[in-house]
């Protein structure tokens, strides 16, 4: 399709100089990508059309001194994990598994 641009997959974790600190500007950038995961405090998973340089800007604007923030682009290597068993696990297993969802099976 001419004018879409590719979606990436990016892992995203920070951690909050003050957690008691009202940080929900950067919720609210977490919760607008296309496509959201927040797996674990402080770590989420997010589709945008955007790089891993742009959504560091638009996060890091929000960010306070002394916060620490890191994104990694996930390449489509897999991924295991443990709890999340409530509405996550399903946004998990269909933002890191390959599109046709060939997902390892389980041994019984």
């Amino acid at each position: 399709m001419e004018g879409v641009l590719p979606m990436g997959i990016y892992a995203i974790n920070y951690t909050l100089r003050s957690p008691k600190e009202d940080h929900q500007s950067l919720v609210i950038m977490l919760r607008s990508f296309p496509l959201f995961c927040h797996v674990q405090n402080g770590f989420w998973i997010v589709q945008s059309p955007l790089d891993k340089d742009a959504i560091f800007q638009k996060l890091a604007s929000v960010l306070v001194p002394g916060d620490k923030l890191f994104i990694m682009v996930y390449t489509n290597g897999g991924a295991t994990w443990t709890g999340n068993q409530n509405e996550s696990l399903a946004k998990l297993q269909d933002m890191l598994f390959d599109p046709k969802h060939e997902r390892p099976s389980r041994k019984e």
